[in-house]
């Protein structure tokens, strides 16, 4: 390796908070390559989903209030048993959402990392009921 080259970790970080505000902050620093996150569970029936939801309004683990909650998540199982509530899970939504999030990155690296990031690889920490969804990801390039 030459050694007027170096090597330099960049670490990408995309935030996504409560009203949907979604951020991605890139920098070059010195940090721990970052490990993908386990996608493979299998996705809830409509029901499941529903029930799980339903739980939730009950325990008052949502921050909607009780009546509002029950309301939208009866509402979410009707449009899903009706085949109009896809959440956005094929591919072909999620790429097209996470090119169009990441457009506002002039620099092509920057945007490429966050769209990487939110087709979901990285290190994810948190949950939009914490406050925010924190995605890291480190990939290393060599700078002359």
């Amino acid at each position: 390796m030459n050694s007027n080259r170096m090597l330099v970790p960049r670490t990408c970080r995309l935030v996504i908070g409560a009203g949907a505000l979604l951020t991605a902050v890139c920098a070059a620093v010195a940090a721990p390559p970052a490990s993908s996150t386990d996608r493979s569970a299998p996705a809830a029936t409509p029901e499941q989903t529903y029930q799980r939801d339903r739980t939730a309004c009950l325990s008052g683990a949502t921050p909607q209030d009780r009546q509002s909650c029950l309301k939208e998540a009866g509402a979410a199982l009707a449009a899903a048993r009706r085949g109009r509530l896809d959440n956005g899970n094929d591919a072909q939504t999620r790429q097209a959402n996470a090119t169009e999030r990441c457009r506002v990155h002039k620099d092509s690296d920057d945007r490429l990392a966050c769209e990487r990031m939110a087709l979901g690889e990285g290190r994810t920490e948190g949950s939009v009921a914490e406050g925010a969804v924190v995605r890291e990801m480190v990939t290393r390039s060599v700078k002359p």
